[in-house]
């Protein structure tokens, strides 16, 4: 049964795919929707991307609180779902399943949106036939699936304009001006998670905690052992008022544990939820990180931090810190190990000089 249903949905799929709309350019806030419409936002990618999509939800929900607000999430982050409930009013997720993507899209139909938001700002495939198939109204950034949204929004330049305020051009079509918004992000913990975290971390064992995230989700953006290790020795040679925790995916405990024996530091305990995982980053006042969802944690309780980027030439500009203190290394190697240690521990030095307060030791006559 589910075989004919995925034939006849492959052949929906190719018809849609010929499909063209005559879309509308937003280039200035324009109210084209009802207070009481019916919005699904797409956002079916990385925890990251979730958390770069908190500005614009709360935004939206802030100017339309009866606004009906439903997200469609991804495998890959439905732990955001907790995050993200204070302004929407429900979560779904896509799983790649024939059986389930056929559920699901019968489920989404039924809900009879009036505008699906793709904030997207690459085309993705799943995203133009989800549009395609419910048959209604969508907005998106102007790229190279164009032709499938109703509305289209200016796609700011992507080599100058960070990610969160290109995605912002998505709040036009609702007759609000990004520009006169805070795009602050945000990652709400509750104080019990951070009272767990600072019982997890223990007490500090110096003045300030500077910790290093060596999980970055793709082995093309893990630093490798040895840099790590030699980091870590420099920089606590350097610096007796920082005690110094690694911090690691479930999955990669045992390679934390490794480094950390060698330079003889604590590994933050490895802890179930990215919630409590979280709480124990924003304990740090600086941290070392690759190109991962954790960047945008930090950044959003202003953390200040050294993060590790590789960026081909010609590709948009990296996901910065967004207004957090920061220094960014790059590296146009496809590895993030290219990066040398020299140059994070000058950007680290850096960042903890123009960040971590002078601390003034007694002298004794």
């Amino acid at each position: 049964m589910w075989l004919k249903s995925l034939e006849l949905l492959s052949r929906r799929l190719l018809m849609c795919a010929t499909h063209h709309r005559n879309t509308v350019r937003v280039t200035s806030p324009t109210s084209l929707f009802e207070p009481t419409s019916k919005v699904l936002i797409l956002r079916h990618d990385k925890i990251g991307d979730a958390i770069i999509t908190l500005p614009l939800l709360r935004i939206l929900r802030m100017h339309y609180p009866t606004l009906q607000i439903d997200i469609l999430l991804s495998q890959h982050n439905a732990s955001m779902s907790a995050r993200l409930k204070q302004y929407t009013n429900h979560c779904w997720v896509y799983e790649k399943s024939p059986l389930k993507i056929l559920a699901l899209l019968r489920a989404l139909r039924r809900e009879d949106y009036d505008v699906i938001l793709d904030p997207m700002d690459n085309a993705s495939t799943t995203s133009s036939l989800i549009i395609q198939l419910l048959r209604c109204k969508a907005i998106g950034i102007e790229k190279s699936n164009a032709h499938v949204y109703t509305y289209l929004v200016p796609m700011l330049e992507r080599n100058s304009v960070h990610i969160i305020e290109r995605i912002a051009q998505t709040l036009l079509p609702f007759g609000i001006n990004p520009k006169q918004e805070s795009l602050e992000l945000e990652y709400p913990l509750e104080k019990s998670l951070l009272r767990r975290a600072q019982q997890n971390l223990g007490e500090k064992t110096a003045p300030y905690r500077f910790g290093i995230n060596i999980s970055a989700g793709d082995r093309w953006r893990y630093w490798g052992r040895e840099n790590f290790i030699d980091f870590i020795k420099q920089f606590k040679a350097r610096h007796h008022d920082a005690e110094m925790i690694l911090f690691s995916a479930p999955s990669e405990a045992d390679e934390a544990h490794a480094i950390a024996e060698a330079v003889a530091i604590k590994a933050a305990p490895a802890v179930p939820s990215l919630d409590e995982f979280a709480a124990m980053l924003v304990q740090c006042d600086l941290l070392l990180t690759p190109d991962t969802s954790v960047v945008h944690i930090a950044a959003a309780w202003k953390v200040p931090q050294v993060v590790l980027y590789s960026r081909a030439p010609g590709l948009p500009m990296v996901w910065l810190p967004y207004q957090s203190p920061h220094r960014a290394l790059e590296t146009s190697s496809d590895f993030v190990s290219a990066i040398s240690v020299e140059s994070a521990l000058h950007a680290a030095e850096a960042l903890w000089q123009e960040c971590i307060p002078k601390i003034f030791y007694p002298t004794h006559a």
